[in-house]
């Protein structure tokens, strides 16, 4: 994602991966989708210099990651665009459902 951070000065390499993060939305589902519009406000950015696609997330093969809600705080949630709380556990798939 790109947390208020990164857009406090300097070269922001964006990594855009599985889950969207700053440029998708959950939907009611719980799924997260890709975002055109959302992408082209952030990749506008002047900070942002460089984008990054991860082509697959996890350390295991076909396996994506999971971030706990309990590990969820304000400032992450901000970054990654998870809404307000209370927050479900954050799923980044093992691939992209966009591309």
């Amino acid at each position: 994602g790109i947390s208020k951070f990164h857009l406090l000065g300097g070269d922001v390499v964006w990594n855009v991966g599985t889950g969207y993060f700053a440029c998708g939305e959950s939907g009611a589902d719980g799924v997260r989708r890709f975002s055109p519009d959302m992408f082209k406000d952030n990749a506008s950015r002047p900070n942002v210099k460089m984008i990054e696609l991860k082509l697959s997330q996890g350390a295991k093969p076909s396996h994506g990651g999971i971030l706990p809600a309990s590990k969820i705080t304000p400032i992450i949630a901000e970054a990654r665009g998870l809404g307000p709380p209370p927050w479900t556990d954050c799923n980044s798939p093992p691939c992209h459902t966009a591309f």
